[in-house]
């Protein structure tokens, strides 16, 4: 979500100077401590950004996006891109159920592959 986040508002400055785009560019600490803590005022500016990011997108998309930034965090960018199968391409094939109807066991069987 923070890096979807940070695309955006790279793309419309305009967002820059609004919660949660701001922490996210700034590295607010405090902010996210009240992330962690969940503070009614901060989840309520991360609802809104959830909403405006991914209107109109399918739970199994939302799914995709969320997974594609759980494995370039953990298996880092450089890594996704040196795969053989495009982590962006099974995610597609999976909501297609070309591939399997499970996006996390396809994700399971990409990493094991890796």
């Amino acid at each position: 979500m923070f890096r979807k986040w940070a695309e955006e508002a790279e793309a419309d400055p305009s967002l820059a100077a609004q919660q949660p785009y701001k922490a996210v560019i700034e590295k607010d600490e405090a902010f996210f401590e009240g992330v962690a803590t969940q503070d009614p005022k901060i989840v309520a500016t991360l609802q809104k950004a959830l909403v405006r990011s991914w209107a109109g997108t399918t739970p199994d998309e939302f799914r995709c996006d969320l997974m594609l930034d759980y494995a370039q965090a953990t298996l880092g960018a450089r890594a996704i891109r040196a795969s053989r199968l495009p982590i962006v391409a099974i995610c597609r094939q999976a909501q297609r159920r070309t591939r399997t109807g499970d996006p996390l066991l396809t994700m399971e069987v990409l990493y094991r592959l890796s």
